[in-house]
């Protein structure tokens, strides 16, 4: 019987609970806390609301600038 990393769900596990990726993130978990971890993905890789704002009138204004060329 084959099991996926319960995790990534995308890495098979045969001997071990989690994949090697996933046994990083678990170790930096255990390293910084599960809330400070998240955080920091929070931060760095989900856009908020005024990120998208400024990237969308940011490219508005490169297109017209584009364009007046």
């Amino acid at each position: 019987m084959v099991w996926l990393c319960p995790v990534c769900e995308s890495e098979y596990v045969i001997t071990q609970k989690l994949c090697d990726d996933c046994k990083k993130i678990k170790h930096c978990m255990n390293l910084y806390s599960k809330e400070e971890v998240l955080d920091v993905l929070e931060k760095v890789l989900v856009r908020q609301s005024t990120q998208i704002k400024n990237r969308v009138e940011r490219e508005i204004k490169d297109n017209k600038e584009e364009i007046s060329k």
